[in-house]
């Protein structure tokens, strides 16, 4: 389980940098500023310059060059298509080419691509996000910032175990392949059907021993968290460069 997470969500946020030595209550609001400015921005040079500093923190934080273009692989596959949507059916602008009959217009295409910029810009924000604040610290955050508590400790719960279900349907497809359960179209279909069944009694039963074992070491519904650290004057001055660079984006927009 502990592998499967780590080849997920990176083990970047498990290493003392300086960017892991920032309170996590100050990256949060960092991250939330400039996601802001990346969908206010009129101009494409802000998502952009936002891409190169989430590139050059995660490049400081030795995560590799692979790990963030796999992860980032999808939302620019999202990113075409909207191009490609936008073209076709926003008839603004002078006719670039056309494709069975159907016209490609210049506006459509400019608008397409910087909505194509703002999605790179933030979902890679949110990565570099996801590989510097450990799971715990964000729930915790998010509950110091008033988050209903129901929502943080479902979360909780569904993140811990969502591992194990990765592990057993791995485990249960295994005996499954070294038996031909797959080695037919009828016999996979079969299969999933079996595994897809077995997942859901296994998670009712894994759910019924969770809170059994939380009933015996005395949780009554309340989930508690660290009390939050003061800022430290490390913290301080990574909000004075944070407010730099947001003001800075503010101008380009």
């Amino acid at each position: 389980m502990t592998h499967l997470a780590g080849h997920i969500f990176g083990s970047a946020c498990n290493r003392d940098n300086w960017f892991s030595r920032i309170d996590t209550r100050v990256k949060f609001v960092f991250a939330i500023v400039l996601l802001f400015l990346n969908l206010i921005s009129t101009r494409d040079i802000v998502p952009l310059l936002i891409l190169t500093l989430s590139g050059a923190i995660m490049f400081s934080l030795k995560v590799p060059f692979r790990a963030f273009v796999y992860r980032m692989i999808f939302p620019a596959v999202i990113g075409f298509f909207v191009i490609v949507t936008q073209m076709f059916l926003l008839r603004d602008g002078e006719p670039v080419f056309t494709v069975f009959n159907v016209v490609a217009y210049s506006g459509g295409l400019r608008k397409g691509i910087g909505i194509f910029f703002r999605i790179i810009g933030g979902v890679s924000l949110i990565i570099t996000m996801s590989f510097s604040i450990p799971f715990e610290e964000s729930m915790q955050t998010l509950k110091n910032f008033g988050l209903p508590r129901v929502f943080t400790e479902i979360t909780t719960f569904m993140y811990r175990q969502i591992f194990v279900l990765f592990e057993e349907a791995s485990a249960i497809m295994f005996a499954q392949r070294i038996r031909l359960g797959y080695a037919s179209f009828s016999r996979k279909i079969k299969s999933l059907g079996v595994l897809g069944g077995m997942l859901v009694l296994r998670s009712y039963d894994r759910g019924k021993r969770i809170q059994r074992s939380l009933s015996a070491r005395g949780y009554r519904g309340d989930m508690y968290f660290l009390a939050p650290k003061r800022l430290t004057d490390y913290d301080f001055r990574f909000i004075l460069v944070s407010v730099a660079i947001a003001f800075v984006l503010f101008l380009l927009k």
